[in-house]
């Protein structure tokens, strides 16, 4: 039981310092946001091909619009987005996706 207890004890406090180290790493946050692009719809993909830069430099702003459009279409997919203001929900810096293409709770 003890046992058990400290591995689920490791496992969360992996998990926290994984999202805390994830919150400060902008360019893995812009490849996981624009993997579950991807994923998600594979034509807004052109739209990262032809507006971000080519130097491979990843601005806050950029990554910004690309975590934002991801989040959009992860919520509407789940049915968050009734009849509230959303925008709250969509600009959250601490929503970051994971490396997996999911949306962590921040």
């Amino acid at each position: 039981m003890k046992r058990q207890r400290a591995k689920e004890k490791a496992l969360l406090r992996e998990m926290g310092n994984d999202t805390l180290e994830l919150r400060y790493d902008v360019a893995r946050r812009f490849r996981n946001a624009v993997y579950a692009l991807a994923t998600m719809d594979p034509k807004w993909m052109v739209w990262v091909e032809e507006n971000l830069p080519s130097d491979g430099v990843i601005r806050l702003r950029e990554l910004m619009l690309v975590e934002a459009r991801a989040r959009a279409m992860v919520l509407r997919a789940h049915g968050y987005l009734g009849r509230q203001c959303i925008g709250d929900l969509i600009f959250r810096k601490d929503w970051a996706f994971t490396d997996r293409g999911s949306l962590s709770p921040g």
